[in-house]
């Protein structure tokens, strides 16, 4: 009986081990492409012998309004106007599209200041006015370097900042989170601080983590100004489109690791162990911080690779017939000797005195 249950309970236990599944595929998606990140999951992917893929958004390309600005200079000193403006304005429509992002103060005020010089040497005075203008109210206090500008130059761009600072100083606000960076005409400022600027147009940068960058050309008016941006959250893909991917590439299941940023904490990566047949989660979500996101996926991929044993339930054999029973045929035989003897041990005189004495005989 013993043997019957061991080779059971080997049978149940060799099936256990033949379902099991292979390693799961590990997804990331990180907003910020943050590379100790992917060193983690990736070692975890190789030490366990499967596949590791990094979903997130591929990082924005280089800023290049300081090369439209330097190949516009350069155009413009060759007296190639055309192509001296065409440069330029690709400059300005990067810098109101990112908010100026990769400028500096100076380079934003020399996209708009050349742009100035080409348009006067085209005729258009009334819009290289305007340029002269949007120079002063990006920066008031610049002062034109002689060596670089011509005179003419520097006497319009003078009377362009003495036209802007004639007017009273406004107070813009950009009003965003206290974690997020803020730039103001190509210049870092606190989030939420007022800060003096001059009515016209001025280019504004807010970057929050976890969201995407907001940037703007803002007319100023009035004062007080502030801009509120919409704060809006980069989505990772959802797990329906990765569990196709995942399934299109052999896999059964896969950890989605999604890292998330907030102002106000430390970033945290949250793991799901997904069906890739169904899309559906298989157990409670792990959120860990950065540093212990690789522990985490261990943790995920033992449950599919090294599960819990199976428990065995052994079932006792049903019991034996009444009259199998080795006590029944005990009792049966004790009866019987009992049956035999009892009449051979019985008689019909008193059963506690006997006659020795010696026959008499006549």
């Amino acid at each position: 009986m013993g043997s019957r249950v061991a080779a059971a309970a080997a049978v149940l236990l060799a099936s256990a081990v033949a379902v099991a599944e292979p390693p799961p595929m590990i997804v990331l998606f990180d907003p910020e492409g943050a590379p100790a990140l992917r060193d983690a999951l990736d070692g975890v992917a190789r030490r366990n012998g499967t596949a590791f893929v990094d979903r997130s958004p591929p990082a924005p390309p280089p800023p290049r309004a300081g090369h439209y600005l330097a190949r516009g200079i350069d155009a413009y000193h060759r007296l190639e106007y055309e192509t001296a403006l065409a440069q330029l304005d690709a400059g300005l429509a990067e810098a109101a599209r990112t908010g100026a992002l990769g400028l500096a103060p100076s380079e934003l005020s020399d996209l708009l200041l050349y742009r100035a010089l080409v348009r006067t040497e085209q005729g258009d005075a009334a819009r290289a006015w305007d340029d002269m203008v949007g120079a002063a109210v990006i920066d008031p206090t610049r002062r034109l370097d002689p060596a670089r500008f011509p005179p003419r130059a520097a006497d319009a761009f003078a009377r362009a900042v003495a036209a802007v600072t004639a007017g009273e100083p406004i107070a813009l606000r950009v009003q965003v989170p206290s974690g997020c960076d803020v730039a103001v005409d190509a210049r870092s400022v606190a989030p939420g601080v007022d800060v003096e600027v001059f009515a016209g147009e001025h280019y504004v940068r807010a970057a929050c983590p976890g969201a995407i960058p907001f940037g703007a050309v803002v007319s100023v008016a009035r004062s007080p100004h502030v801009v509120t941006p919409a704060i809006v959250p980069i989505a990772p893909p959802d797990a329906r489109d990765v569990a196709a991917w995942v399934r299109r590439r052999g896999g059964e299941s896969f950890i989605y690791a999604v890292a998330s940023r907030s102002v106000d904490l430390p970033a945290t990566v949250a793991l799901r162990l997904v069906d890739a047949t169904t899309a559906r989660e298989r157990g409670a979500v792990i959120v860990a911080a950065a540093g212990d996101v690789g522990a985490a996926a261990q943790r995920l991929i033992d449950r599919v690779v090294r599960p819990p044993a199976p428990i065995v339930k052994v079932v006792p054999p049903p019991p034996a017939p009444w009259y199998r029973r080795p006590w029944v045929w005990g009792i049966a035989g004790a009866a019987v000797a009992t049956a035999v003897l009892v009449p051979l041990l019985s008689d019909t005189g008193p059963s506690d005195r006997f006659d020795v004495a010696p026959e008499v005989r006549p």
